[in-house]
């Protein structure tokens, strides 16, 4: 993956990405897709060669649609990205699910669960796909990356399931009214959604996102009684964010300098937690991004209460950005960041939600 999202001559494509003004996700989209396919084959060769599975010939003779599915499973997608470490004999096992999943999951009349982003189809129990995100409320796939020590997820049933998918979809059908770009930016970096119970904290709602396996969120509890259809739309976008910062450091650069000056902690200026300067990376496009859109959402007004909602997180928005903690976040932020992702933090000081 050596075409970089960003580079200090893309920095203000990168910026005017987050203001949902132009409509080039679908192109970026295919070129993640494009980039990885080669990365398949790539792999594929080099991989089973050297660890003698004798497998090459069969992989390479995969139907295209196994094809793409198989680099759109989180550990693969990990894996081709550069981000995981995985031994020939697990790139296989992944690939073999992959398989599984196609021939257990040809469409049928029964199996259809039908929301914004087209036909969903079942493809074994606990999951949903379309040609874009996989959302799966059982077993299928595995989060290690939480493993603390604690048992603390467990599955939805179908029928609750049904329920959350509606809900996601009536989100993401908003957004689409709202803009057409942020919402192809959602299709376009969000890949997998595992949708898991918290057991240990029940009525708590939360997302995750992990750098070893871009593309994929964890939410949790979307059932809670605290989550609603603006939540649910808030949090497509927050994570997507999330997903394509991680898909643009996989290609490079890398966001932090080797040895950065003052990298330790800083005060976010819109929540006050403590944050790492790679998680303050983050936080920056999140919150321009989530404001450009709420700006939007408010100037679009299409129901009273999601101009309300959203002018009130837009107000929150604007005060960590106009907010003296925001120069002292962003002096020791930029210092040590590459200079690609340190333009890009320029832009967005200057800009800061004009």
């Amino acid at each position: 993956m050596n075409t970089p999202i960003w580079s200090l001559d893309e920095s203000d494509k990168v910026v005017d990405r987050l203001c949902w003004n132009g409509a080039g996700e679908a192109r970026q989209g295919r070129a993640v897709e494009h980039e990885l396919l080669q990365a398949f084959d790539d792999a594929i060769t080099h991989l089973f060669q050297r660890d003698d599975l004798n497998a090459e010939r069969i992989l390479r003779r995969l139907p295209s649609v196994a094809r793409e599915r198989a680099i759109r499973h989180p550990y693969l997608a990990g894996f081709l990205s550069g981000r995981l470490q995985l031994s020939g004999r697990e790139v296989l096992g992944y690939v073999l699910e992959c398989l599984r999943a196609e021939v257990n999951g040809a469409p049928n009349e029964d199996d259809r669960v039908v929301d914004s982003l087209g036909t969903r189809h079942s493809s074994g129990p606990g999951r949903a796909w379309s040609s874009s995100i996989v959302v799966d409320y059982g077993n299928s796939i595995a989060v290690p990356a939480l493993d603390d020590g604690r048992e603390w997820l467990s599955n939805f049933e179908p029928a609750s399931f049904d329920v959350i998918i509606f809900e996601m979809g009536a989100a993401l059908r908003t957004m689409a009214q709202v803009s057409k770009s942020a919402w192809a930016f959602v299709d376009c970096y969000i890949w997998n959604i595992a949708v898991r119970r918290d057991i240990e904290r029940p009525g708590r709602f939360g997302t995750y996102t992990f750098p070893t396996l871009p593309g994929l969120v964890l939410m949790c509890n979307p059932n809670s009684d605290t989550v609603d259809r603006f939540l649910i739309e808030e949090t497509f976008l927050h994570e997507a964010i999330h997903c394509f910062v991680d898909w643009a450091e996989a290609k490079g650069p890398e966001i932090l300098r080797c040895n950065p000056p003052d990298a330790g902690f800083v005060k976010s200026p819109w929540t006050g937690n403590q944050l790492n300067i790679h998680t303050a990376f983050h936080a920056t496009l999140v919150w321009f991004g989530l404001g450009e859109y709420f700006k939007r959402c408010i100037e679009i007004g299409l129901s009273s209460a999601h101009a309300s909602r959203f002018d009130h997180r837009l107000q929150f928005i604007e005060k960590g950005f106009h907010s003296k903690d925001f120069e002292l976040f962003m002096e020791p932020l930029i210092s040590a960041c590459n200079e690609g992702p340190a333009s890009v933090l320029r832009l967005i000081s200057t800009r800061r939600l004009e």
